[in-house]
């Protein structure tokens, strides 16, 4: 049994990087909302019949939003299945009839189907950066083909200030609102 890190006696996962955190046990209140629930809100103000979660990790959103939501049918998509098992055993992930989770990379997914999603969430990092490959124009491009037209696309980054201009002027080249 590896020993994971805790905060508040929950279960977190790092991975390469001690300062941060990629999930962490999701709360058994699911009233309150912490930074990896803010994709909770898009269903309140927009029709979401299909979610897209594009970086799953240990499944702490994917799972509040799954029992908030058991109506809202998910796709999500991890490529380390090591990372998945690890939310099956300490992160309370859980698959059941309407969440679906595949094990490949995010883009070659995208690359592979052609289901419409009315709201994608983007969560991938490698040692607190979006790998290169999933931050291009052909990239958000893929990403659009794959967006309702009234859907919503949530992207979670964190960046210095060049960085997030880049990426914010390449979502906005492909995106027109």
């Amino acid at each position: 049994e590896p020993d994971l890190p805790t905060s508040k006696g929950k279960p977190e996962l790092h991975l390469n990087n001690e300062s941060l955190v990629y999930s962490i046990f999701p709360d058994e209140d699911f009233t309150k909302l912490s930074t990896w629930d803010f994709p909770c809100i898009a269903p309140l103000v927009t029709n979401v019949k299909n979610v897209l979660l594009l970086g799953l990790g240990a499944g702490t959103m994917l799972t509040k939003m799954g029992y908030i939501y058991k109506d809202i049918n998910f796709d999500a998509v991890e490529i380390d299945p090591e990372i998945v098992e690890v939310g099956y055993k300490y992160f309370g992930l859980k698959t059941d009839h309407n969440i679906k989770i595949f094990i490949q990379d995010a883009r070659k997914f995208l690359e592979s189907n052609n289901n419409l999603y009315d709201f994608i969430i983007i969560d991938i990092f490698v040692n607190g950066r979006i790998p290169y490959h999933l931050s291009t124009y052909e990239f958000f491009k893929l990403v659009h083909r794959h967006l309702n037209k009234k859907g919503i696309l949530f992207l979670n980054f964190a960046y210095n200030d060049q960085d997030s201009r880049n990426i914010i002027r390449t979502i906005r080249e492909v995106f027109p609102s």
